[in-house]
């Protein structure tokens, strides 16, 4: 069926609107893909028959400073569908696949280039056709028509080539590439992990890696009992709400990493909401606290149906309702696995005391290296206790590591001379110190420290700021030495077991 000519009856003024659009490079990608993986769902059995074989759908897209190219082995563009196809706003025939509104590739290619170029050959026809867009020539001379470009070819081609040049301020950089790659993989897991489809980025194959999931006791037992049964912490549902669906798992991470934590959100087997690092955080599932073990540790997939998506597909619309469906899903969880939740808010890593006496000798060096301080090893039995610190309390140094001894600071007249004490102690408080000796202007003190505290558990999302609470444990513990020798101690007892009790609980 020979076309000569397609209508992109549009006005001028709306293309250059879609340059201004609020997008993604991956996004405007995806648009592509979406038309590739379609016409290979819709040509599959046609393919299947020429090929004799699983057949295998590849989509390439190459990109670099100049051009960028999207080529598959598709089933091409179908004739009755290629007026349709270039024509603005009109929608496919089949509005249930995922190239549903009929505006994803003629709005990304403007939005990314100044020019494009389509050639495409149907599965079964003996032709190639080839569109060209000029965007300064449709605005220049007000255009409503393009010319079609036929040649012949065989019956048993089937690809579609788009390539973009004079690329707009918004196409892609070299440097974002590894986030393209990123996002693309997030969004088509479901289907580049299927054996049939491989979907290249500048030679390299796509690829999704779901993080890991825990694999540890309830949280009541691992507290008490490290080695209890362990559970894999991994719930999936299929619930119905009202003409609405939603199939998919929740689970709990093994390690705690952002990016990893969240939901991500599919429709038609592609995420629309929760790509790449930037995952969706549904209120009724992951709580309101962004720093809650819940918020931090949830992660899932959900495939949901009955909803409708922005014609850029990058969001659900009727966001009420979303959140209503999820309330559903979590009621469901709370009868099917209670326990889930409770876990995600309540366990707590348990490091070996060999990962803790590493993590200890580590930061302890770090001090010394930051500052002008003579370092002290030796063992703990022959540091110098008074008499009165023995009979009032079993010292807490059930794992001492290291010494460290810094330059004195002067206060009000008197230098305190600190010695840091680092310790993995298996109780509950960060710190305590202790007044070893005092002479006419200079005090000593020793300030112990417990590597084993809460907070310095990288999972709790303080990393590197292990100098930060030494430096003020230590300003701490000298303020307390300082105004007791003012007189009275029970107010400085009070506010250190309290600071102690608010570190624990956050």
């Amino acid at each position: 069926m020979p076309i000569s000519s397609v209508s992109i009856e549009h006005g001028s003024g709306v293309y250059l609107a879609y340059r201004s659009l609020p997008n993604k490079v991956w996004f405007a990608l995806a648009e592509y893909v979406d038309n590739s993986l379609q016409s290979f769902n819709d040509n599959y059995d046609a393919i299947y028959t020429i090929e004799s074989c699983e057949p295998l759908l590849k989509i390439n897209i190459e990109i670099d400073e100049h051009r960028i190219r999207i080529s598959d082995n598709a089933g091409g563009i179908d004739p009755k569908n290629f007026k349709r196809a270039f024509a603005p706003a009109i929608l496919p025939e089949d509005t249930t696949g995922l190239n549903e509104f009929g505006m994803g590739m003629k709005i990304a290619s403007v939005w990314l280039a100044n020019q494009y170029t389509v050639r495409t050959s149907f599965l079964g026809e003996d032709i190639t056709r080839t569109f060209h867009f000029d965007l300064d020539e449709v605005v220049k001379n007000d255009t409503r028509e393009v010319e079609i470009i036929e040649s012949s070819s065989s019956q048993q081609d089937h690809f579609t080539e788009i390539t973009l040049e004079r690329l707009s301020p918004n196409a892609p950089s070299s440097a974002q590439v590894p986030r393209i790659q990123e996002y693309l993989s997030s969004i088509y897991r479901k289907y580049i992990n299927e054996d049939n489809i491989d979907i290249v980025l500048n030679g390299e194959t796509l690829h999704y890696h779901q993080p890991e999931v825990l694999n540890a006791p309830f949280y009541p037992s691992s507290n008490a009992d490290p080695e209890g049964p362990d559970i894999f912490w991994r719930e999936e549902f299929n619930v119905q709400f009202g003409d609405k669906s939603a199939t998919g798992f929740i689970a709990i991470l093994k390690q705690q990493k952002q990016g990893d934590n969240g939901f991500s959100i599919f429709r038609r087997g592609r995420v629309i909401s929760g790509a790449g690092d930037k995952k969706y955080f549904p209120e009724a599932l992951s709580g309101k606290s962004t720093n809650s073990y819940k918020y931090l540790r949830l992660f899932g997939e959900i495939e949901i149906e009955g909803f409708e998506v922005s014609f850029n597909k990058q969001e659900f619309q009727g966001s009420e309702e979303l959140e209503a469906l999820f309330k559903h899903i979590k009621n469901e969880l709370l009868l099917t696995n209670p326990r889930l939740l409770k876990q995600a808010d309540n366990y707590r890593v348990r490091k070996s005391s060999k990962e803790r006496a590493k993590r200890s000798k580590k930061i302890a060096e770090k001090i010394q290296q930051r500052e002008e301080r003579k370092v002290i090893h030796q063992p703990i039995e022959k540091v110098a206790l008074t008499e009165k610190n023995a009979i009032r309390k079993k010292p807490l140094r059930d794992d001492v590591r290291d010494k460290v001894v810094y330059q004195p600071i002067e206060i009000s007249g008197t230098k305190y001379e600190t010695t840091l004490v680092t310790m993995t102690d298996n109780r509950s408080q960060l710190y305590y110190w202790e007044e070893d000796t005092r002479e006419a202007n200079k005090v000593f003190v020793n300030v112990y420290l417990n590597f084993n505290h809460p907070i310095f558990d990288q999972k709790n999302g303080r990393k590197n700021q292990e100098g930060l609470i030494i430096e003020l444990v230590r300003c701490l513990s000298l303020s307390e030495c300082h105004c007791r020798s003012l007189g009275g101690t029970t107010h400085l007892l009070a506010l250190r077991n309290t600071l102690n009790d608010l570190l624990k609980s956050i």
